[in-house]
């Protein structure tokens, strides 16, 4: 069975702070933590769980796949 967006989104969590994320909008997860606040781009629905300032990927490529 496949689960709906809303379930999917219960599951998730922050891979940086481990708290739930929320939906700022429909294009922005944000997780609220004791460490900052964390943002994540969803892209065609699919929410890009990646610290580009950690990462060998650049944000443009990402929302290049849009």
């Amino acid at each position: 069975m496949l689960l709906g967006q809303e379930a999917v989104l219960e599951l998730l969590c922050c891979p940086v702070s481990g708290v739930s994320l929320e939906p700022l909008d429909t294009n922005v997860l944000v997780a609220y933590s004791t460490d900052g606040t964390h943002e994540y781009d969803v892209v065609d629905s699919y929410p890009v769980l990646i610290r580009f300032e950690n990462s060998i990927l650049d944000k443009s490529d990402i929302q290049r796949l849009s």
